[in-house]
């Protein structure tokens, strides 16, 4: 198990006070469900924004900025970051402005600091989740080397129900490990735990297996992950388009937080640049902690099983 969450990075937008994606108090929708986060934890909470410089130009020409302009603009940015924690009393929030794009400014703050959580919430064009591709968050979830929650929605404590998924591999287990850990230490109630495995298969073909196979040859896995994080999982086998399916699987079990590794013999990094998985990502109602692959690569090896042809997500 991880050690207690001491540190969370939360990446927020510098909001205009027209943005439609603010609450009533015209903060970034994300910072009320990082504070709580922050809150529970007993963890600081460390509130980033990037900017980047307006380039004036004149006649087509790009003029450089003066120095006492650039100091100016920098504070200007910083006071409205501050006023957006400011609703925060007796929380340890502190302040990060700094140039540059957002993706490298956070994963970069988070290293400096030894965060052990990043958290990224919405943008100034709305929910992150709605534009996750090609996003501030896709970037961060590349660059991350510590757990990634994304949020899709407000995020409610005490977490009740955890969805995990798998591909049965050495590196999965521990990307696993990790995320329950991570969300152990976020919550004081021990939350129900729900293994996924997917099958992927075309809805006009025949499953590369049957579903009592699958279930089966996950049944192992499932028993030594719950050894590992301490706690009782529950299996569930599902068979058809990847994303589709966690999808389904989320809404159906209701699922407060899914877990995901950036890894996978499906190859997760690819399904996340993949149309289809975006846009069942998209759909699924429930927040997601990413679980970067370097989490793993320093475990042992653990149990494999083997499905055949089978093709499942973790």
């Amino acid at each position: 198990m991880s050690e207690p969450i001491r540190s969370i990075v939360l990446g927020i937008a510098a909001l205009r006070g027209d943005d439609p994606s603010t609450g009533p108090s015209r903060t970034d929708p994300a910072l009320a469900s990082a504070a709580a986060l922050a809150r529970s934890a007993g963890a600081t909470l460390h509130v980033v924004h990037a900017y980047e410089l307006p380039a004036p130009t004149l006649a087509g020409l790009t003029l450089p900025l003066p120095a006492d302009a650039r100091r100016r603009y920098a504070a200007a940015i910083t006071e409205r970051v501050r006023a957006q924690v400011a609703e925060w009393p007796g929380l340890d929030v502190r302040c990060h402005v700094v140039e540059g794009t957002p993706a490298e400014v956070v994963c970069d703050t988070a290293a400096r600091l030894h965060a052990d959580l990043i958290v990224v919430g919405a943008t100034r064009r709305g929910r992150v989740w709605r534009g996750l591709i090609g996003s501030t968050a896709e970037g961060v979830v590349r660059a991350a080397t510590i757990p990634v929650l994304v949020l899709h929605q407000p995020l409610a404590l005490p977490i009740r129900r955890v969805l995990l998924t798998t591909d049965l591999s050495d590196e999965n287990e521990a990307l696993l490990e990790r995320g329950v850990a991570t969300v152990g230490a976020l919550t004081d109630l021990r939350p129900e735990l729900r293994l996924l495995l997917v099958v992927a298969s075309d809805p006009l073909v025949p499953p590369p297996c049957e579903e009592e196979l699958a279930i089966h040859g996950a049944a192992p896995a499932v028993r030594r992950l719950g050894c590992r994080i301490g706690a009782a999982v529950e299996a569930s086998v599902r068979s058809g388009e990847v994303s589709l399916e966690i999808a389904r699987e989320v809404d159906e079990w209701k699922a407060d937080i899914l877990v995901l590794g950036t890894h996978g013999r499906s190859g997760f990094r690819r399904l996340w640049l993949g149309g289809t998985a975006a846009s069942a990502l998209r759909a699924a109602q429930c927040n997601v902690l990413m679980v970067p692959a370097t989490i793993a690569r320093s475990e042992d090896p653990a149990l494999r099983v083997d499905l055949g042809e089978a093709a499942l997500v973790g």
